[in-house]
């Protein structure tokens, strides 16, 4: 169970470093390349956003607050995603 843990971490680091990470200047007591988040901070800034259900013509219709950085972020998720 331990080593299917660590794949999934290893995994999803990678992805993000792939899409999300920024490049942070190093110095002598800082050699990490990369600014990481953490994935619950991952999870709200990709899937939780404010929304409502409308009903257009009949049917149930998710609609989603906009905000021009989560919508930059959920491209160059997709466009990584996609490549």
């Amino acid at each position: 169970m331990q080593q299917l843990s660590l794949l999934a971490h290893n995994r999803v680091r990678s992805l993000h470093v792939q899409m999300l990470a920024l490049p942070k200047p190093r110095s002598r007591k800082q050699t990490t390349a990369y600014t990481l988040r953490s994935m619950r901070t991952l999870r709200f800034w990709l899937t939780a956003r404010a929304g409502r259900l409308a009903r257009i013509g009949g049917r149930q219709v998710l609609r989603q607050s906009w905000k021009l950085a989560t919508d930059a972020l959920s491209h160059r998720v997709t466009h990584a995603l996609a490549a």
